[in-house]
């Protein structure tokens, strides 16, 4: 796997611990948005209690570092698996 791919796997594999609360729209709904002066299609995920807001917040973040973690070794054990051992 090239560096490239790399980035785009890593990538899209964070982004579902991190847009959790933004809005995703479609490209259609970018392009309304252009001329919605009122800001009437902006809808964003809420949750019921600024409580609830944050721990689901903290668990996306913990998810977010044993993912990372896990992508780190899975990462490592193919490269180190490619490489000659070193005498």
């Amino acid at each position: 796997m090239n560096a490239t791919d790399q980035r785009h796997a890593l990538s899209h594999h964070l982004s579902a611990y991190t847009a959790r609360l933004f809005a995703a729209p479609s490209f259609l709904e970018g392009l309304s948005r252009l001329v919605d002066f009122s800001a009437t299609f902006n809808i964003y995920n809420e949750d019921m209690s600024p409580e609830a807001a944050d721990l689901m917040a903290m668990r996306s973040d913990w998810q977010a570092v044993g993912a990372d973690i896990a992508y780190a070794l899975h990462t490592y054990t193919q490269l180190s698996s490619q490489q000659p051992p070193r005498r």
